[in-house]
């Protein structure tokens, strides 16, 4: 189905990512961790269209649906250059949300999230879900971006999982630093853990495979992927 939503927030989370807040439809229900697919019609679109998927960073238990996307100055899509440019009170049309990134029914299996980068989305929804339901699951999160200018939503995880933030190019971080791969993840990894893996496209292939190769077996495997992002 296709609803058209109307712009009521923009909140910059630093200088390269922004989160845009929609009215909510009657009716429109999604799953913490879900995707919709948002059309912005605008003049002189690029190759890339019309049309782009994005996570719903916000909780179903919000009033608001809200997505979170970064910005490049060289190379956003014209519809990322739309959306930036769009007011309070302007409207898009999103479809209903899709997808399996989600948590497990089972609230006792402990889990591990990675996110790289935007990737950090589908676990904030998460996350804020289990707070605003009191779910007291076990869950770890290992969350790595570029530079600590980039980190985005650490309290509201903090005050929902066991966070560890690994910066690959430290300016002043005081933290754990490198790249956030399988042989930094792989130590983390229990048995019983159920493994979410969420960020560019190319990392969570390799990070698939690798841990795979390792020897986690690939049911206890969850992914989703940003396509179109770099490495963090």
């Amino acid at each position: 189905m296709m609803y058209d939503v109307e712009l009521v927030k923009v909140e910059p989370l630093n200088d390269k990512i922004i989160s845009f807040s929609f009215q909510k439809p009657p009716g429109f229900h999604y799953i913490a961790g879900q995707f919709i697919e948002l059309i912005l019609f605008h003049k002189e679109p690029d190759d890339r269209g019309i049309k782009r998927w994005f996570t719903l960073s916000s909780s179903p238990s919000e009033e608001l649906l809200t997505i979170t996307t970064k910005f490049s100055t060289q190379n956003s899509s014209s519809l990322k250059s739309a959306l930036w440019l769009l007011n309070i009170g302007q409207t898009v049309k999103l479809t209903d949300a899709m997808g399996d990134f989600v948590l497990p029914k089972n609230n006792l299996r402990p889990l591990l999230m990675v996110a790289g980068g935007i990737g950090i989305t589908p676990v904030h929804s998460m996350l804020r879900w289990t707070v605003s339901q009191n779910e007291k699951r076990t869950i770890d999160v290992m969350y790595g971006v570029h530079s600590e200018n980039e980190i985005v939503f650490e309290k509201e995880i903090r005050s929902a999982a066991n966070l560890e933030i690994v910066v690959s190019d430290p300016v002043n971080w005081r933290g754990k630093t490198g790249i956030l791969n399988s042989p930094m993840v792989f130590p983390s990894i229990k048995k019983e853990h159920l493994v979410y893996l969420s960020g560019p496209e190319t990392m969570i292939e390799q990070l698939f495979y690798d841990l795979k190769l390792a020897g986690v077996p690939p049911e206890n495997l969850v992914t989703d992927f940003f396509p179109g992002y770099k490495e963090i």
